[in-house]
């Protein structure tokens, strides 16, 4: 079990207060974060698939837009690194990577 005590002027006026991190709670946050990871990834791959399909057509606009809507979770946003670039007219390409630096943060 961690706690950590410490004082701090809260509402103007000095307090105690305590924090304690919950292993339990730790443990369903980060399980919880690599199902949100699991399942943008898998969605990422969809669009990658789709946006390389020659008969696709679609703005720049519309995939930006798609792909912030998969990315947009609590935490999946600073982890995951994605950019778009438009191969040919018109057809894009979608690279995307897991930032391991922020994961762990």
């Amino acid at each position: 079990m961690q706690l950590y005590r410490d004082k701090r002027v809260i509402w103007g006026q000095e307090r105690t207060v305590v924090v304690f991190v919950s292993e339990k709670l730790k443990a369903g946050q980060v399980r919880g974060m690599y199902q949100s990871l699991e399942k943008a990834e898998h969605q990422l791959k969809l669009l990658q698939q789709h946006l390389g399909n020659p008969k696709e057509r679609r703005g720049t606009k519309g995939s930006e837009n798609t792909i912030r809507s998969v990315v947009k979770g609590q935490f999946i946003k600073d982890i995951i690194d994605w950019s778009p670039h438009e191969v040919s007219a018109g057809k894009f390409q979608l690279n995307f990577s897991v930032n391991q630096k922020n994961s762990k943060k």
